[in-house]
Protein backbone atom coordinates (compact mmCIF):
# COMPACT_ATOMS: atom_id res chain seq x y z
CA UNK A 1 0.00 0.00 0.00
CA UNK A 2 1.34 3.29 -0.91
CA UNK A 3 2.10 6.07 1.68
CA UNK A 4 -0.10 8.67 0.02
CA UNK A 5 -3.80 8.00 -0.46
CA UNK A 6 -4.24 8.13 -4.56
CA UNK A 7 -7.51 9.22 -4.50
CA UNK A 8 -6.45 12.23 -2.31
CA UNK A 9 -4.47 13.35 -5.16
CA UNK A 10 -6.65 12.54 -7.74
CA UNK A 11 -9.09 15.18 -5.94
CA UNK A 12 -6.51 17.68 -6.15
CA UNK A 13 -6.08 17.78 -9.87
CA UNK A 14 -8.26 21.10 -9.60
CA UNK A 15 -5.35 22.65 -8.20
CA UNK A 16 -2.97 22.31 -11.81
CA UNK A 17 -3.57 24.71 -14.74
CA UNK A 18 -6.08 24.45 -17.20
CA UNK A 19 -4.23 23.43 -20.83
CA UNK A 20 -2.61 26.30 -22.34
CA UNK A 21 -4.31 27.75 -25.20
CA UNK A 22 -1.10 27.70 -27.27
CA UNK A 23 -1.20 23.84 -26.82
CA UNK A 24 -5.00 24.21 -28.29
CA UNK A 25 -3.91 26.28 -31.34
CA UNK A 26 -1.23 24.23 -32.18
CA UNK A 27 -3.25 20.70 -32.68
CA UNK A 28 -6.27 22.34 -34.47
CA UNK A 29 -3.41 23.34 -36.97
CA UNK A 30 -2.89 27.08 -36.36
CA UNK A 31 0.04 27.85 -38.52
CA UNK A 32 0.66 30.95 -36.31
CA UNK A 33 1.60 28.41 -33.30
CA UNK A 34 5.04 26.82 -33.58
CA UNK A 35 6.40 23.93 -31.30
CA UNK A 36 8.88 26.46 -29.34
CA UNK A 37 5.32 28.26 -28.56
CA UNK A 38 3.87 25.02 -27.05
CA UNK A 39 6.82 24.16 -25.31
CA UNK A 40 7.06 27.72 -23.96
CA UNK A 41 3.70 27.61 -22.82
CA UNK A 42 3.85 24.13 -21.00
CA UNK A 43 6.90 24.88 -19.36
CA UNK A 44 5.24 27.81 -17.76
CA UNK A 45 2.57 25.99 -16.86
CA UNK A 46 4.26 22.87 -15.43
CA UNK A 47 7.27 24.25 -13.71
CA UNK A 48 6.25 23.69 -10.19
CA UNK A 49 7.13 26.62 -7.53
CA UNK A 50 9.58 26.15 -4.64
CA UNK A 51 12.33 23.44 -4.34
CA UNK A 52 13.42 21.99 -7.61
CA UNK A 53 12.29 18.29 -6.48
CA UNK A 54 12.78 16.93 -9.95
CA UNK A 55 15.17 18.51 -11.44
CA UNK A 56 13.01 20.06 -14.68
CA UNK A 57 16.57 20.95 -16.93
CA UNK A 58 16.99 17.04 -17.60
CA UNK A 59 13.02 16.36 -17.79
CA UNK A 60 12.42 19.10 -20.24
CA UNK A 61 15.43 17.75 -22.34
CA UNK A 62 14.20 14.31 -22.32
CA UNK A 63 10.42 15.71 -22.91
CA UNK A 64 11.77 18.08 -26.25
CA UNK A 65 13.88 14.74 -27.46
CA UNK A 66 11.06 12.62 -27.70
CA UNK A 67 8.50 15.21 -29.19
CA UNK A 68 11.19 16.38 -31.43
CA UNK A 69 11.44 12.05 -32.41
CA UNK A 70 7.58 11.63 -32.50
CA UNK A 71 6.91 14.39 -35.13
CA UNK A 72 10.12 13.68 -37.11
CA UNK A 73 8.38 9.54 -37.38
CA UNK A 74 4.62 11.35 -38.02
CA UNK A 75 6.23 13.01 -41.01
CA UNK A 76 8.63 9.87 -42.22
CA UNK A 77 5.94 7.45 -41.69
CA UNK A 78 2.72 10.10 -42.85
CA UNK A 79 0.66 7.68 -40.31
CA UNK A 80 -0.10 10.16 -37.41
CA UNK A 81 -0.62 13.54 -37.40
CA UNK A 82 3.17 15.42 -36.47
CA UNK A 83 1.15 18.08 -34.10
CA UNK A 84 -0.63 15.57 -32.12
CA UNK A 85 2.83 13.41 -31.91
CA UNK A 86 5.07 16.46 -31.15
CA UNK A 87 2.61 17.14 -28.28
CA UNK A 88 2.22 14.07 -26.79
CA UNK A 89 5.82 13.44 -26.73
CA UNK A 90 6.01 16.03 -24.66
CA UNK A 91 3.44 15.06 -22.37
CA UNK A 92 4.24 11.13 -22.10
CA UNK A 93 5.81 11.39 -18.86
CA UNK A 94 3.56 14.36 -17.25
CA UNK A 95 2.24 12.31 -14.80
CA UNK A 96 6.23 13.14 -13.32
CA UNK A 97 5.03 17.02 -12.74
CA UNK A 98 1.74 16.07 -11.48
CA UNK A 99 3.21 13.68 -8.82
CA UNK A 100 6.16 16.46 -8.11
CA UNK A 101 3.51 19.49 -7.28
CA UNK A 102 0.94 17.55 -5.78
CA UNK A 103 2.86 15.24 -3.66
CA UNK A 104 6.44 16.66 -3.46
CA UNK A 105 7.61 14.76 -0.67
CA UNK A 106 6.61 11.24 -1.67
CA UNK A 107 8.16 11.90 -5.18
CA UNK A 108 11.62 13.16 -4.11
CA UNK A 109 11.62 9.74 -1.70
CA UNK A 110 11.20 8.25 -4.92
CA UNK A 111 13.99 9.62 -6.54
CA UNK A 112 15.81 9.04 -3.21
CA UNK A 113 14.93 5.36 -3.55
CA UNK A 114 15.44 4.18 -7.63
CA UNK A 115 18.00 1.78 -8.27
CA UNK A 116 19.77 0.40 -10.99
CA UNK A 117 17.91 -2.77 -9.73
CA UNK A 118 14.47 -1.53 -8.90
CA UNK A 119 11.35 -0.76 -11.06
CA UNK A 120 10.78 3.23 -11.33
CA UNK A 121 6.56 2.54 -11.30
CA UNK A 122 6.61 0.37 -8.48
CA UNK A 123 8.38 2.40 -6.57
CA UNK A 124 5.87 5.45 -7.75
CA UNK A 125 3.34 3.37 -6.19
CA UNK A 126 5.17 2.40 -2.90
CA UNK A 127 5.81 6.07 -2.05
CA UNK A 128 2.87 7.75 -4.11
CA UNK A 129 -0.02 5.84 -4.15
CA UNK A 130 -0.27 5.81 -7.85
CA UNK A 131 2.68 5.67 -10.79
CA UNK A 132 2.95 9.15 -13.29
CA UNK A 133 1.30 6.88 -15.97
CA UNK A 134 -2.03 7.21 -14.39
CA UNK A 135 -1.27 10.89 -12.78
CA UNK A 136 -0.54 11.64 -16.11
CA UNK A 137 -3.73 10.36 -17.84
CA UNK A 138 -5.87 11.83 -15.37
CA UNK A 139 -4.37 15.65 -16.49
CA UNK A 140 -4.58 14.19 -20.17
CA UNK A 141 -8.46 13.48 -19.50
CA UNK A 142 -9.34 16.66 -17.20
CA UNK A 143 -7.33 18.71 -20.46
CA UNK A 144 -9.71 17.10 -23.29
CA UNK A 145 -6.81 16.28 -25.30
CA UNK A 146 -7.37 13.79 -28.58
CA UNK A 147 -7.65 10.31 -27.94
CA UNK A 148 -4.21 9.75 -29.67
CA UNK A 149 -2.45 11.28 -27.11
CA UNK A 150 -4.17 10.07 -24.35
CA UNK A 151 -3.37 6.46 -25.71
CA UNK A 152 0.69 7.34 -25.95
CA UNK A 153 1.06 8.86 -22.43
CA UNK A 154 -1.40 5.59 -21.09
CA UNK A 155 0.57 2.71 -22.80
CA UNK A 156 4.14 4.49 -23.50
CA UNK A 157 5.35 2.05 -20.98
CA UNK A 158 4.30 -1.46 -21.50
CA UNK A 159 6.51 -4.25 -21.25
CA UNK A 160 5.08 -5.64 -24.55
CA UNK A 161 2.23 -5.03 -27.27
CA UNK A 162 1.58 -9.18 -27.27
CA UNK A 163 1.11 -9.41 -30.55
CA UNK A 164 -1.39 -6.54 -30.72
CA UNK A 165 -0.53 -3.70 -33.05
CA UNK A 166 0.20 -0.58 -31.09
CA UNK A 167 -2.03 2.99 -31.86
CA UNK A 168 0.29 4.22 -34.10
CA UNK A 169 0.94 7.90 -32.29
CA UNK A 170 1.77 5.20 -29.48
CA UNK A 171 4.16 3.66 -31.67
CA UNK A 172 6.01 6.51 -32.20
CA UNK A 173 6.30 7.69 -28.95
CA UNK A 174 7.68 4.80 -27.17
CA UNK A 175 10.01 4.76 -30.09
CA UNK A 176 11.30 8.29 -29.77
CA UNK A 177 11.31 7.55 -25.98
CA UNK A 178 14.20 5.10 -26.86
CA UNK A 179 15.41 7.58 -28.56
CA UNK A 180 16.12 10.11 -26.70
CA UNK A 181 17.21 7.43 -23.54
CA UNK A 182 19.80 6.22 -26.36
CA UNK A 183 20.95 9.94 -27.10
CA UNK A 184 21.26 10.34 -23.25
CA UNK A 185 18.59 12.91 -22.90
CA UNK A 186 16.99 13.02 -19.92
CA UNK A 187 17.42 11.13 -16.53
CA UNK A 188 19.34 8.13 -15.61
CA UNK A 189 16.52 5.78 -15.05
CA UNK A 190 17.19 1.96 -15.33
CA UNK A 191 15.41 0.48 -18.72
CA UNK A 192 13.68 -2.67 -18.45
CA UNK A 193 12.65 -4.90 -21.19
CA UNK A 194 14.05 -1.79 -23.80
CA UNK A 195 14.10 -3.86 -26.75
CA UNK A 196 10.55 -5.86 -26.88
CA UNK A 197 8.47 -3.34 -27.16
CA UNK A 198 10.75 -1.06 -29.26
CA UNK A 199 10.90 -3.63 -31.81
CA UNK A 200 7.67 -3.72 -31.86
CA UNK A 201 6.33 -0.46 -31.62
CA UNK A 202 8.97 -0.01 -35.31
CA UNK A 203 8.02 -2.81 -36.79
CA UNK A 204 4.39 -1.33 -36.49
CA UNK A 205 6.04 1.94 -37.58
CA UNK A 206 7.83 -0.11 -40.85
CA UNK A 207 11.22 1.54 -39.21
CA UNK A 208 13.78 -0.58 -40.33
CA UNK A 209 16.78 0.16 -38.03
CA UNK A 210 18.78 2.03 -40.91
CA UNK A 211 15.77 4.55 -41.07
CA UNK A 212 16.31 4.76 -37.24
CA UNK A 213 20.00 5.58 -37.58
CA UNK A 214 19.49 8.16 -40.34
CA UNK A 215 16.85 10.33 -38.29
CA UNK A 216 18.71 9.67 -35.38
CA UNK A 217 22.01 11.14 -36.98
CA UNK A 218 20.01 14.48 -38.09
CA UNK A 219 17.55 14.41 -35.04
CA UNK A 220 20.56 14.74 -32.79
CA UNK A 221 21.85 18.33 -33.60
CA UNK A 222 17.88 19.32 -34.10
CA UNK A 223 17.80 18.32 -30.25
CA UNK A 224 21.04 20.37 -29.45
CA UNK A 225 19.71 23.68 -31.15
CA UNK A 226 16.45 23.63 -29.55
CA UNK A 227 17.66 22.63 -25.79
CA UNK A 228 20.35 25.04 -26.27
CA UNK A 229 17.50 27.53 -27.22
CA UNK A 230 15.73 26.84 -24.25
CA UNK A 231 18.50 26.50 -21.79
CA UNK A 232 17.79 22.59 -21.10
CA UNK A 233 21.52 20.96 -20.69
CA UNK A 234 22.09 18.09 -22.86
CA UNK A 235 25.31 16.29 -24.20
CA UNK A 236 26.87 17.18 -27.62
CA UNK A 237 27.28 14.61 -30.25
CA UNK A 238 30.98 13.31 -29.47
CA UNK A 239 32.23 14.37 -33.13
CA UNK A 240 30.47 16.21 -36.23
CA UNK A 241 29.54 13.39 -38.11
CA UNK A 242 28.37 10.35 -36.24
CA UNK A 243 29.06 6.98 -37.64
CA UNK A 244 32.35 8.12 -39.36
CA UNK A 245 34.51 8.42 -35.90
CA UNK A 246 37.85 7.38 -35.57
CA UNK A 247 37.78 5.78 -32.11
CA UNK A 248 37.43 1.84 -32.87
CA UNK A 249 34.71 0.02 -30.81
CA UNK A 250 35.20 -3.87 -30.71
CA UNK A 251 32.29 -5.73 -30.27
CA UNK A 252 33.09 -9.40 -29.71
CA UNK A 253 30.32 -11.80 -29.91
CA UNK A 254 31.26 -15.49 -27.72
CA UNK A 255 28.20 -17.20 -28.98
CA UNK A 256 28.21 -16.10 -32.69
CA UNK A 257 25.11 -13.40 -32.10
CA UNK A 258 25.21 -10.45 -33.80
CA UNK A 259 25.43 -6.65 -32.39
CA UNK A 260 22.34 -5.37 -31.71
CA UNK A 261 21.31 -2.92 -34.24
CA UNK A 262 20.49 -0.61 -30.71
CA UNK A 263 23.78 -0.66 -30.00
CA UNK A 264 25.50 0.03 -32.99
CA UNK A 265 23.43 2.68 -33.32
CA UNK A 266 24.66 3.73 -30.17
CA UNK A 267 28.13 3.73 -30.96
CA UNK A 268 27.95 5.17 -34.11
CA UNK A 269 26.47 7.92 -32.77
CA UNK A 270 29.10 8.65 -29.53
CA UNK A 271 31.59 8.50 -32.77
CA UNK A 272 32.65 4.91 -32.67
CA UNK A 273 33.46 3.12 -35.51
CA UNK A 274 32.31 -0.58 -34.43
CA UNK A 275 34.07 -3.96 -35.11
CA UNK A 276 32.54 -6.88 -34.98
CA UNK A 277 34.27 -9.93 -34.11
CA UNK A 278 32.36 -13.14 -34.70
CA UNK A 279 34.88 -15.87 -33.31
CA UNK A 280 37.20 -16.12 -30.76
CA UNK A 281 39.34 -18.72 -33.05
CA UNK A 282 41.69 -16.77 -34.31
CA UNK A 283 41.71 -13.43 -32.35
CA UNK A 284 44.91 -10.89 -33.02
CA UNK A 285 45.53 -8.06 -31.03
CA UNK A 286 43.89 -4.95 -31.66
CA UNK A 287 44.12 -0.75 -31.01
CA UNK A 288 40.77 -0.06 -29.51
CA UNK A 289 39.03 2.14 -26.68
CA UNK A 290 36.39 -0.04 -26.08
CA UNK A 291 36.09 -3.49 -26.35
CA UNK A 292 32.68 -5.02 -25.26
CA UNK A 293 32.29 -8.59 -24.57
CA UNK A 294 28.55 -10.11 -25.63
CA UNK A 295 28.27 -13.36 -23.62
CA UNK A 296 24.36 -13.51 -21.56
CA UNK A 297 26.46 -15.87 -19.09
CA UNK A 298 29.95 -15.17 -18.31
CA UNK A 299 31.22 -13.60 -15.56
CA UNK A 300 34.11 -10.76 -15.90
CA UNK A 301 37.31 -13.40 -14.33
CA UNK A 302 35.92 -15.80 -16.85
CA UNK A 303 36.77 -13.40 -19.74
CA UNK A 304 39.86 -11.52 -18.56
CA UNK A 305 42.23 -13.86 -20.85
CA UNK A 306 40.55 -12.83 -23.58
CA UNK A 307 40.37 -9.28 -23.08
CA UNK A 308 44.55 -9.13 -22.61
CA UNK A 309 44.84 -11.15 -25.60
CA UNK A 310 42.69 -9.07 -27.34
CA UNK A 311 43.74 -5.66 -26.09
CA UNK A 312 47.76 -5.86 -24.80
CA UNK A 313 48.30 -3.87 -21.88
CA UNK A 314 44.36 -3.50 -21.33
CA UNK A 315 44.28 0.39 -22.40
CA UNK A 316 40.99 0.36 -23.04
CA UNK A 317 37.54 0.52 -21.32
CA UNK A 318 35.80 -2.54 -21.70
CA UNK A 319 32.24 -3.77 -20.97
CA UNK A 320 30.42 -7.39 -20.41
CA UNK A 321 27.59 -7.49 -21.88
CA UNK A 322 24.74 -9.62 -20.28
CA UNK A 323 21.22 -10.42 -19.20
CA UNK A 324 22.19 -9.52 -15.24
CA UNK A 325 19.70 -11.89 -13.15
CA UNK A 326 17.41 -10.38 -10.76
CA UNK A 327 19.43 -10.41 -7.85
CA UNK A 328 21.91 -8.14 -10.27
CA UNK A 329 22.51 -4.66 -10.50
CA UNK A 330 22.01 -3.13 -14.03
CA UNK A 331 25.78 -2.13 -13.82
CA UNK A 332 28.67 -3.75 -11.34
CA UNK A 333 32.24 -3.25 -11.97
CA UNK A 334 34.81 -6.06 -11.09
CA UNK A 335 37.38 -4.75 -8.86
CA UNK A 336 40.15 -7.36 -9.57
CA UNK A 337 39.88 -6.92 -13.44
CA UNK A 338 38.24 -3.45 -14.06
CA UNK A 339 35.90 -5.02 -16.29
CA UNK A 340 32.44 -3.50 -16.06
CA UNK A 341 29.41 -5.14 -16.51
CA UNK A 342 25.98 -3.75 -18.20
CA UNK A 343 23.06 -5.04 -19.78
CA UNK A 344 23.30 -6.33 -23.37
CA UNK A 345 20.67 -3.76 -24.45
CA UNK A 346 22.54 -0.31 -23.39
CA UNK A 347 21.75 3.45 -23.49
CA UNK A 348 24.20 6.16 -23.39
CA UNK A 349 23.89 6.27 -19.96
CA UNK A 350 25.88 3.16 -19.65
CA UNK A 351 28.32 3.74 -21.78
CA UNK A 352 29.10 7.24 -20.34
CA UNK A 353 29.44 5.05 -16.76
CA UNK A 354 31.63 2.54 -18.30
CA UNK A 355 34.28 5.44 -20.06
CA UNK A 356 34.12 6.92 -16.78
CA UNK A 357 35.50 4.38 -14.86
CA UNK A 358 39.02 3.18 -14.20
CA UNK A 359 41.01 1.45 -16.68
CA UNK A 360 43.13 -1.16 -15.12
CA UNK A 361 46.10 -2.45 -16.97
Amino acid sequence: MGTVDPDRILSQMEQLPPLPEAVARFIDGDPSTTERDVARSLMAALSPEGPDTLGHGPWWGHALATAMGARRIAEETGRTEPREAFVAGLLHDVGHLVLVTLVPAAFRDVLGSQGHDVRFLALERQQCGLDHVRAGIQLIRRWQLPDPIAAAVAQHHVASFENEIPPVTTAAIVVADTWAQVLGCGYDFPIWRLSGRTEEAASSLNLLWGDQLRLLESLDREIVDLALEFGVPVSRPSIEAPGLGERAALWVSLHGSEPTPLGTLLLRHRGFRVIHIASTDSIQPREAELVLIDSPWAEPEEVVDLVDEIVPGRRASVALLSDPRPDQCMRRRDTESGICGIPRLFTAFDLRWVESCPVNS
